[in-house]
């Protein structure tokens, strides 16, 4: 069973528009595909195929995405002022998309009662950008970017201890390293300590 999440994102590789490929795979491989609704992949796929391969899923209805949100903070031990949480879900009645909802109740359950006022971002790419700016500031830029940097070129991910001597290897990384712990004993490499940290 192959599962491709978000097809509508591959939208500019024309095979993946006309779906041809589809018809190429053998019998004994089933592919689950989700797409957004409406759109052009959506058209383009009830053109190619029969109604009944289709199963819509709607968006949480109200009571269930406060049944979520519950569920969520009671599995993590965490509470939430009453107007964080009626933030959050009033963003969420507004756009509809389950994954904004489980990204900043998971951001929120995140901070504590003695921290600044939570900011409820409206949109996914702005609760990303305010996770990066939190690790980058709790752990260093250099060692953040440049990890997602390697990890990005890869052509097949890479192995933690792999990372590490990537990372070791980068002046720039290194030179973080000790300017922020400058109590460490002097070493070339990055302490597999501070590669948990980031990734805890």
């Amino acid at each position: 069973i192959i599962f491709l999440d978000n097809i509508d994102g591959m939208n500019h590789i024309k095979a993946m528009r006309d779906f041809n490929w589809l018809s190429l795979l053998p019998d004994n491989i089933k592919v689950v595909v989700s797409i957004t609704t409406p759109g052009e992949t959506y058209d383009s796929f009830i053109r190619k195929f029969s109604l009944q391969n289709f199963l819509e899923i709607p968006a949480f209805s109200e009571k269930e995405a406060i049944t979520l949100i519950e569920n969520f903070l009671g599995r993590q031990n965490k509470t939430l002022k009453n107007e964080i949480k009626s933030r959050i879900f009033n963003e969420y009645i507004k756009n509809k998309i389950p994954f904004y909802l489980m990204l900043s109740i998971s951001e929120a359950a995140t901070y504590r009662s003695f921290d600044h006022v939570f900011n409820v971002n409206d949109n996914i790419s702005d609760i990303f950008q305010s996770i990066l700016l939190k690790l980058k500031a709790n752990h260093g830029d250099a060692i953040l970017m440049k990890s997602l940097g390697y990890i990005a070129l890869s052509s097949s991910g890479l192995a933690e201890d792999e990372l590490l001597d990537l990372l070791s290897e980068d002046d720039e990384v290194m030179e973080e390293f000790h300017n922020r712990n400058p109590k460490s004993p002097s070493i070339n490499t990055l302490p597999i300590v501070i590669w948990s940290r980031l990734t805890d």
